[in-house]
């Protein structure tokens, strides 16, 4: 049996069993809360907001969260204290020593496994389901992810405000995402250069011919720029450097972070940035490829601009977004 078929089959199976009814619980009290986190790098990003809301609003509460140890060690700066990894042991153990508290964030409505988690290892559980299903049986409150996702930052949060009673459609805001002013600038433009989405897509030859075309622009139009690369970013670098050498930064997330609120803009493709920027709250121009993939949707934080072309693409609205905002900090346009 393959993955996809024993997934299907757990998700039938289940649908067998009694609905599940969430309990009246003590926000103020004691209690085991656990978070079941499904997805990439990326992804975790657009949960931090989530597990805060979590700690402010159950604060003598233990949060123990499922999620890729290597992810709580980079962003241990941005997560509530005293978060614990649950492993597969522990997990294991939930019906036994069920969890007061259960959530998934909204990738989770992959994982079937996290159903049957959610339906023998709670008390009360809060999950996704697909929007041609009425409900999870496993889950006490399900949201719908229905067609394009707009942003998985705001789904996520929407699930937490669902347990305190908050309506996902009212009226209240976590963070107003209001672009702060900035007392000291480094550079005019900091620039990530990775996307696999997009690298993938368009082949790595194109990509990179496409980087060379904005760094030209760059180069000619005198910003002062910074270039940033990720992990995964080593064959575009060996690419670019095939035509001449140029300097680039590699930095933690502390360092990061720094460095995006002291930039005047951001420019990223769709991929970790573009969530990163947007939990801290940083408006940033962001490169999608053909349409904004389901949620990756920042607007109208971020100004998001689509390449249409397969081939050579057309990057005009990219520099006159960018003229712009020179023009913003030095009071003057291009000849």
């Amino acid at each position: 049996m393959n993955k996809d078929t024993f997934r299907w089959t757990l998700k039938k199976v289940i649908q067998l069993f009694p609905q599940k009814t969430n309990k009246e619980l003590n926000r103020q009290g004691e209690m085991k809360i656990v978070y079941l986190f499904s997805g990439t790098y990326g992804d975790f990003v657009q949960c931090l907001e989530a597990l805060k809301l979590i700690k402010e609003e159950y604060p003598k509460s233990q949060i123990y969260i499922k999620a890729p140890f290597e992810y709580l060690k980079s962003f241990s700066f941005f997560l509530p204290e005293k978060i614990c990894l649950i492993n597969k042991k522990e997990l294991l153990k939930l019906p036994f020593q069920k969890a007061d508290l259960l959530f998934t964030n909204v990738l989770g409505v992959y994982r079937s496994l996290y159903d049957w988690i959610a339906y023998w290892g709670s008390v009360n559980s809060y999950g996704f389901c697909y929007g041609d299903e009425l409900h999870r049986k496993a889950y006490g409150y399900c949201i719908r992810v229905k067609g394009i996702v707009r942003n998985y930052t705001d789904f996520n949060l929407d699930l937490i405000k669902e347990s305190l009673g908050y309506s996902s459609s009212s009226v209240v805001i976590l963070k107003t995402r209001v672009p702060q002013k900035q007392k000291k600038i480094d550079v005019n433009v900091l620039f990530h250069i990775g996307s696999q989405g997009i690298k993938k897509k368009l082949g790595l030859v194109v990509y990179c011919q496409l980087l060379e075309k904005i760094l030209l622009f760059l180069k000619e139009h005198s910003f002062s720029y910074s270039l940033i690369v990720g992990p995964g970013d080593g064959d575009i670098i060996s690419q670019l450097k095939k035509q001449g050498e140029f300097d680039y930064h590699s930095y933690d997330l502390l360092e990061l972070k720094e460095k995006i609120k002291r930039s005047n803009v951001v420019l990223c493709f769709d991929s970790f940035m573009p969530h990163f920027c947007y939990f801290l709250n940083k408006p940033a121009l962001v490169l999608h490829h053909k349409k904004v993939p389901s949620g990756y949707n920042c607007a109208p934080l971020h100004k998001q601009i689509v390449l249409t072309k397969e081939s050579n693409p057309s990057l005009m609205e990219l520099f006159q977004e960018l003229e712009s905002e020179n023009e913003k900090v030095l009071g003057k346009r291009f000849p």
